[in-house]
């Protein structure tokens, strides 16, 4: 299962629709976690598209719950950077062991490359399409999700 945290607008939710559509393989469903304003437009694309069963809305959790959905999932989508240019959804999947999904652009360019994640050239349907593909296929993934805390950790993210 893929997690995407923030249902921001504009983060990428409807290139990950796309790429649902794309994509067949029974393993693969996504969690939609949060509120926001494009959630209403991203429940609609679902319905329309027929995914009612691979995408999930678990609505805003707080932190505990949140850990909870990080690991209960197998892999993170981040589509695109805050508006404050932060990443902080992809530190946080990252600090749960998952590999994360998303462009080499701006800070998430800084952040995942092929050990700890699986970067893409563009946000597009097709590219989002092929990293997924290239995720459920790799025998390594979950040592690329280990390599992503080991990242946030080396990296000092979260100081207590």
């Amino acid at each position: 299962m893929i997690i995407h945290a923030a249902l921001i607008a504009h983060r990428g939710q409807e290139e990950l629709i796309g790429a649902l559509l794309r994509v067949n393989s029974d393993r693969l469903h996504v969690l939609f976690v949060g509120r926001g304003e494009s959630e209403d437009a991203l429940r609609l694309l679902v319905a329309g598209t027929g995914l009612q069963r691979k995408a999930h809305f678990a609505g805003y959790v707080a932190s505990a719950e949140l850990m909870s959905a990080y690991a209960a999932a197998d892999c993170a989508f981040v589509g695109r950077v805050g508006n404050d240019a932060s990443a902080r959804a992809a530190l946080e999947a990252m600090a749960c062991g998952l590999p994360v999904i998303a462009p080499n652009t701006d800070a998430l360019g800084e952040m995942i490359d092929s050990s700890i994640g699986y970067p893409m050239t563009e946000l597009s349907p097709t590219t989002v399409a092929s990293a997924i593909a290239q995720w459920l296929e790799d025998p390594g993934a979950s040592s690329r999700g280990k390599a992503a805390r080991e990242w946030v950790e080396n990296n000092r993210v979260f100081s207590r």
